[in-house]
């Protein structure tokens, strides 16, 4: 078995660096699809932002699609699947098919990768990507000829006799690349304890009372505890606090706390943020 690594060119037993290489940043789990970190999404009407579709300032059976970045996985004839850097410089216009039908159909438009071109692209690699368009009967699912390698961007919906498409009919479904890919958020890392009260409610004395808990999942964690002190005024003999902790049984673990000394006032409300 050997291990491998990234050289580049130059020096001793150079080594060329593939486009599978260059592309591992976005390819191995850091980002997923979508429009990249640094575009917009603009909503509103007309959709602005990268990769936005917008009707004609006249409309007709055309649209935009606005320039913009935005990461796409496809697979190149004969190679391995990897997410690209997809350029747009200016507007790309796509014609929206009459419809005969008796009903209003919907038309998915996607960013769509060709995988021969991946693998064998002219000299600018202006032929990898495009804009793509599959009509569907349904909105929620395309049930027409989505593309093998695709990322969508917009629904439209084409009504029945339609002489025209306006921003109106446009539905946004692009999304940003900036989330993390799936596998390194997980329902565990996000879950979530919430719970509201008084003081009264839930029978505060000068003995721990469980106000409220939550049972954490088994292993090692990061916790992040944020606890709402609300309180005007304490004028009473001893002491209020709160207090989050994380307890193995009777164990505590971590804990942290805010007092309001007796006598004392605690306005505005006061937050107890943990980390643990």
């Amino acid at each position: 078995m050997s291990i491998f690594v990234d050289i580049l060119q130059g020096g001793v037993n150079s080594h060329g660096v593939t486009v599978d290489d260059f592309n591992a940043w976005a390819t191995e789990g850091f980002l997923n699809d979508g429009i990249t970190p640094k575009g917009i999404i603009g909503t509103g009407t007309p959709l602005t932002g990268d990769y936005a579709v917008q009707a004609q300032a006249v409309p007709n059976m055309t649209l935009n699609v606005l320039p913009g970045v935005a990461l796409v996985t496809g697979t190149p004839t004969g190679g391995v699947s990897q997410r690209l850097v997809v350029r747009s410089t200016t507007n790309q216009v796509i014609t929206i098919a009459s419809n005969s039908t008796g009903g209003t159909r919907h038309d998915w438009v996607y960013i769509r990768l060709d995988a021969n071109r991946m693998r064998d692209p002219n000299v600018p690699a202006s032929d990898v990507a495009d804009i793509f368009v599959s009509r569907s009967t349904s909105s929620s699912v395309d049930n027409g000829t989505p593309p093998a390698f695709g990322h969508l961007i917009a629904i439209v919906a084409v009504a029945n006799a339609a002489s025209s498409i306006t921003n109106d009919n446009i539905t946004n479904r692009r999304v940003m690349a900036s989330n993390i890919a799936n596998g390194a958020v997980t329902s565990q890392k996000l879950n979530l304890s919430f719970w509201q009260g008084n003081m009264a409610g839930i029978g505060i004395t000068t003995a721990e009372q469980n106000a409220a808990s939550q049972v954490l999942p088994a292993g090692a964690g990061t916790y992040f505890l944020i606890g709402h002190f609300s309180i005007n005024h304490h004028g009473g003999a001893s002491a209020r606090d709160y207090t989050t902790r994380i307890r193995n049984g009777t164990n505590v673990i971590a804990s942290n706390a805010f007092s309001v000394p007796a006598g004392l006032w605690a306005s505005p409300p006061r937050n107890n943020i943990s980390y643990f």
